[in-house]
């Protein structure tokens, strides 16, 4: 069934007092715009305001949330979304409500845990699963100790629980002991700036057992990160001998009802994949200079081993990390090689505009045959060139290895001569004629 939009009428306040004509009230879902009208009259707006959710949103949530805009800030009301749905809103703005703007998600996402026709129980102190197939949209299939579902739905693309034996399959179920789970999600897109481009996050999850059906992750970006994580972030870089030059994004993920394994819950571990424009990474110096840092949920910052793994379908470069703690909030950063020395943390200097995010079928569709260039700083005049030597990345299923090119130290590629001593060549002409002489 198409999704029907929306319509909004009613009235506008700001301050208590009416918002002025041509205000311009935006609709958005999931952090994601989705209608927007500017008044024609003072404080009221009659059948004006058409919000379109898109299949995306009615898939990562069964009641998706509407809520209501003016520049930065947030109306005190919200509704869930009804196709179709036309009613009457008062909509109240307080001025400064929505905080600063580049801390303002531009993109989210939900990951649900309850995708249809899963069911779990506890026996002997195991988890057990049973998979109605006739009930969930997931491709099921099995893989010796493995059942596969693709394309689950609820923010998921593949989901693989790992069983303690073969699993069994029957005429329309399929039942096993959970020994494992590895879940990856659809990517997380937001329009950033012209720089940074569209970017695009994504998650993996392993899991001791499945989480219950009432969990969900939330997954929002942003343009920079709160004053707190970007001072910790800064500190981070220093302490390594390196500073920052730039945020290109912040990925926050929020967890109900589930938790990291050191906090008690079932996610073992994560990985994380980021992707940026090129000319992003060509501007904060070549892709060795990207790092992506998490910091935990106890303030804990740390800088993340980061590879850069391939492309994605748009040619954005993506880089990859493994988070042994699990989830929590991340940033692709750009660092620089001598530390500078701020009194206060930096700005990533972008802008903090765009809407536009949403979460779709997944855009890391990596190409086998894809060459990727590795931009590198051009030396300062005078600077000997040092030439490049490459070492490869491990290739993980179904994505491209990527050279990484590092500077040789030391000033020329060519071995230097070695200094010979004055005294050398006078004793071999010496030697030369005693042997002459016999």
């Amino acid at each position: 069934m198409p999704v029907l939009p929306a319509q909004y009428s009613g009235t506008a306040a700001i301050d208590g007092a009416d918002a002025p004509a041509g205000t311009v009230i935006v609709a958005k879902i999931n952090w994601n715009e989705r209608g927007r009208f500017a008044l024609t009259e003072p404080g009221t707006f009659a059948n004006r305001l058409i919000v379109r959710a898109t299949e995306f949103d009615l898939v990562a949530s069964d009641a998706p949330t509407v809520t209501f805009w003016i520049g930065g800030d947030q109306a005190a009301q919200e509704i869930t979304y009804v196709s179709g749905d036309a009613r009457m809103l008062d909509l109240t703005f307080a001025t400064g409500s929505g905080g600063d703007d580049a801390e303002t998600p531009i993109g989210s996402g939900d990951c649900s845990f309850a995708p249809g026709g899963i069911q779990t129980n506890t026996a002997g102190g195991a988890q057990q699963v049973t998979i109605d197939r006739q009930g969930t949209t997931a491709n099921v299939t099995t893989s010796g100790n493995k059942i596969v579902m693709q394309d689950v739905g609820g923010g998921w693309e593949e989901i693989v629980i790992e069983t303690g034996s073969e699993p069994a399959v029957g005429e329309t179920t399929v039942t096993g002991t959970v020994t494992g789970v590895t879940a990856r999600s659809s990517p997380v897109t937001a329009n950033v700036d012209a720089t940074v481009g569209t970017a695009a996050a994504e998650i993996a999850l392993n899991m001791s057992e499945l989480p219950p059906s009432d969990a969900r992750l939330t997954t929002t970006i942003a343009r920079e990160p709160d004053p707190a994580a970007q001072s910790a972030f800064l500190l981070t870089a220093q302490q390594s001998g390196s500073g920052i030059t730039d945020i290109a994004y912040v990925m926050n993920i929020q967890k109900s009802n589930i938790a990291n394994a050191g906090d008690g819950g079932v996610i073992t571990a994560a990985t994380i994949r980021m992707a940026v424009s090129p000319a992003w990474v060509t501007a904060v110096g070549g892709t060795e200079k990207v790092v992506i840092m998490r910091r935990a949920d106890d303030g804990t910052t740390s800088a993340l081993a980061t590879t850069l793994i391939g492309t994605d379908a748009s040619g954005n470069y993506v880089f990859e990390a493994a988070s042994p703690n699990g989830l929590s909030i991340f940033a692709l950063i750009g660092t620089s090689t001598v530390s500078p020395t701020p009194t206060t943390p930096p700005s990533s200097g972008g802008s903090g505009s765009s809407s536009g995010g949403s979460t779709a079928k997944s855009s890391f569709d990596y190409n086998p045959e894809a060459t990727v260039a590795t931009p590198v700083s051009t030396p300062a005049a005078g600077e000997p060139t040092a030439a490049p030597t490459t070492s490869p990345k491990e290739t993980a299923a179904g994505v491209t290895a990527v050279p990484t090119t590092t500077a040789a130290s030391g000033g020329s590629w060519f071995p230097l001569p070695i200094p010979v001593p004055t005294w050398v060549p006078v004793l071999a002409l010496g030697l030369f004629f005693l042997l002459r002489r016999r």
